[in-house]
């Protein structure tokens, strides 16, 4: 489960949940790209450290599920996204496993939306989200790779280069702490995202290392990501849907429910982090999701509890009125 201007949130930082990076072939430059700037040999690094994030972020996902305690109610829906930047491009990963990635869609609106969906399938409701990338080169359009046996799918996006910015010397006040979840579930599954994160930013980095002494390797190689996860759970009352949002301020997400689709949105943000020993800026993008939920609810009374990185939102059921009963003949 770092960067962010998108609109499902996202981040440039050592973490990532449930629910990032570059493709090639699905992972080669995307054509807009001036192919004589970057040697062969840095492509190829490019190509095979994207090929190695991927992998490690299916694994992760892969098995994560049967390492985690066992909750109430049956689950329904799953979704985890890792999103990364590079100077040249945004790459994004999703995890969606039960779902026929083959049906998997991704456009841009706007010229900076990135929209991913895929229909409803057997018990699945439809899936959406949407982030907003910034700086993406105009009638850019979105690469995408799908790995039906592995329920993922990879999107790249070319995007103008970019460098990133000191810090300004004020900083943003940080935001208000708020207590984290003891529930196991949610502690393993934010330290799964935070653990993830950290593995594929060293992967970033030793690619990073290894091409620095390369003309234009860091601008090459430039990273920030942000991940998010949601998993949706029935109860016999409620819907119970967790949303993980690792360092996203849970204060700025906004909850609403629209008919029978749960709405998750987060605005922009922007925050310091440090970086070989400098305070760099982080963009965080316009994130919003929407879940399908199974049944008729009471959008009235959902309850959103906010925590450290994370959202638990239980949304009350209607229950279907009984059948009148039949008078006994005579009657």
């Amino acid at each position: 489960m770092k960067h962010q201007n998108y609109k499902q949130g996202h981040k440039h930082s050592p973490c990532r949940m449930i629910l990032s990076a570059v493709l090639g072939f699905t992972l080669m430059p995307c054509a807009a790209q001036n192919e004589t700037t970057m040697p062969e040999r840095m492509k190829e690094r490019s190509k095979q450290m994207q090929e190695k994030m991927s992998q490690h972020f299916h694994r992760a996902w892969s098995g994560m599920r049967d390492a985690m305690p066992s909750r109430k109610g049956s689950a329904l829906a799953d979704a985890s996204m890792d999103l990364r930047e590079q100077s040249d491009s945004y790459v994004m990963r999703l995890h969606l496993p039960e779902r026929d990635v083959k049906l998997v869609e991704a456009s841009i609106a706007d010229g900076r939306i990135l929209k991913v969906t895929a229909p409803a399938s057997g018990t699945l409701g439809a899936y959406e989200q949407s982030v907003t990338l910034e700086g993406l080169i105009p009638s850019a359009k979105p690469e995408i790779e799908k790995r039906p046996d592995e329920g993922l799918v990879i999107i790249r996006i070319a995007k103008t280069p970019t460098e990133k910015k000191p810090a300004p010397e004020a900083a943003s006040p940080p935001a208000k702490e708020l207590p984290a979840s003891t529930d196991p579930w949610d502690v393993r599954m934010l330290e799964h995202m935070r653990r993830m994160g950290h593995e594929m930013d060293q992967m970033f980095d030793e690619n990073t290392d290894q091409t620095s002494h390369h003309h234009g390797g860091r601008h090459w190689f430039h990273r920030s990501s942000f991940d998010s996860a949601y998993d949706l759970q029935d109860e016999a009352e409620q819907y119970v849907v967790r949303v993980y949002m690792p360092e996203r301020s849970m204060e700025q997400v906004k909850v609403s429910v629209r008919e029978q689709n749960l709405i998750i949105d987060a605005v922009a943000e922007e925050c310091c982090q440090m970086e070989n020993g400098s305070m760099m800026m982080q963009h965080m993008s316009h994130y919003s999701q929407s879940i399908s939920l199974p049944g008729p609810v009471n959008a009235n009374r959902v309850e959103t509890e906010r925590k450290k990185d994370m959202l638990l939102i239980r949304v009350p059921k209607i229950k279907a009125p009984a059948p009148p009963e039949k008078k006994a003949s005579g009657e």
